[in-house]
């Protein structure tokens, strides 16, 4: 995401205006361009799926950790009454 950010930035920067490229490229060159486009959009939803997947696995395992720490503590409790 921040690739893509960065690239905008530089479009703008620069003062290019993406409407003129589009009016001067060929429709084979727009067709691939967009081609490669949703491709790189799936490839990066994809990435970022993956990556929250994981996240939320870490956070799972952390919870699953505090709740174990817990439940020793209050045993532990439980046993010094």
């Amino acid at each position: 995401m921040s690739d893509i950010l960065r690239d905008l930035a530089v479009l703008r920067a620069n003062d290019i205006d993406l409407n003129q490229l589009h009016e001067t490229a060929p429709r084979d060159e727009l067709d691939e361009s967009v081609e490669k486009a949703q491709q790189l959009s799936k490839e990066a939803k994809a990435a970022l799926k993956v990556q929250n997947q994981e996240l939320v696995e870490n956070e799972g395992k952390r919870i699953d950790d505090l709740r174990a720490r817990l439940e020793d503590a209050v045993s532990g409790l439980s046993k010094a009454q």
